[in-house]
């Protein structure tokens, strides 16, 4: 049985449906090498704990570059934008369907992360997961501050709309993600 991990977050509620985008991290087997590698970047860049939004523009460079030049996050982080919709709940499900259709093979499960996300929603979510074929262990929800990947995840939804907002630091670090395979759109 081959275990798989799927971080997510989101944003673009606030622009009531114009721009909704959700952003995955999926590990495996080299999970926790991932994890402290994810942990130094955070430390060199001075990004730490903090949000994107938070966060300052030149660690904003820094962490991304430091992302985007590991080779073990090739094929890892996924993206999906959708516009003129607020039916969040669908959205992300679509994406994580989408996300661990590219990383699954045979025989898995998978453990599906959500920032913030309550028990009731997993619920809801895993149930959803499973009539979509998708081989769901749990669906939990933890703080943003409290992981890695889904400050990975935080980072990357906020780059991506950064980059579609026409943010000018963005462009050119988009292109090498796009390019290297680290990052996939959906």
């Amino acid at each position: 049985m081959h275990k798989l991990y799927c971080y997510v977050d989101e944003t673009g509620q606030d622009t009531k449906g114009a721009l909704f985008l959700v952003a995955l991290v999926i590990t495996g087997d080299e999970r926790e090498t991932l994890r402290r590698v994810l942990a130094d970047c955070e430390r060199r860049s001075g990004k730490i704990i903090k949000k994107w939004t938070n966060t300052t523009l030149e660690q904003k460079k820094i962490y991304l570059q430091e992302v985007l030049q590991t080779k073990l996050f090739q094929g890892r982080i996924f993206y999906r934008s959708f516009s003129h919709t607020t039916e969040y709940l669908n959205c992300t499900l679509e994406a994580i369907v989408q996300g661990i259709a590219k990383q699954a093979i045979f025989n898995y499960k998978v453990t599906v992360v959500i920032d913030s996300l309550g028990k009731r929603e997993g619920k809801i979510i895993g149930t959803r997961l499973r009539r979509r074929g998708v081989r769901v262990e749990k669906v939990r929800g933890i703080p943003h501050r409290s992981d890695e990947f889904i400050r990975l995840a935080d980072a990357m939804a906020g780059f991506v709309r950064d980059y579609l907002e026409g943010k000018s630091y963005a462009g050119n670090l988009y292109q090498q993600a796009i390019q290297s395979g680290v990052m996939t759109q959906l």
